[in-house]
């Protein structure tokens, strides 16, 4: 039996060595997979910066178009605007113009109409 217990012992002090020899290769491989994984994921957000700026160029040239055409339509409208009001304040004249003419003509048709009745009476 103390053959087997040597044996056994033996067997178990290889393991722990080979434990600890494991974890002097393992340590190391772990840190190094660590710093590559961070330089990967640096790279991958570099790449994707670079990507969404090529994506977005042309956006904003686009928005620039738009920003200027939004301006000249507000600038369109506000001439508009301004030709409406004096398109109004010129039809209310002409309409004040009108209600005067009516006016004038309703009274000319009632001094007439007296000067009728005055002289079928007197006929």
């Amino acid at each position: 039996m103390d053959t087997l217990a040597i044996v056994l012992s033996v067997l178990a002090g290889l393991g722990g060595i080979s434990g600890i020899l494991a974890l002097v290769y393992v340590i190391p491989t772990y840190r190094k997979l660590q710093a590559e994984a961070r330089k990967a994921g640096a790279e991958a957000s570099q790449v994707v910066a670079q990507g969404a700026t090529i994506l977005l160029l042309p956006l904003q040239s686009r928005v620039q178009e738009l920003d200027a055409e939004v301006t000249m339509l507000r600038k369109t409208l506000e001439r508009e605007r301004e030709t409406s009001r004096a398109e109004r304040e010129a039809s209310r004249e002409v309409i004040r113009e009108l209600r005067g003419d009516v006016a004038a003509r309703d009274m000319r048709i009632k001094i007439l109409e007296s000067r009728g009745r005055n002289g079928q009476a007197g006929a």
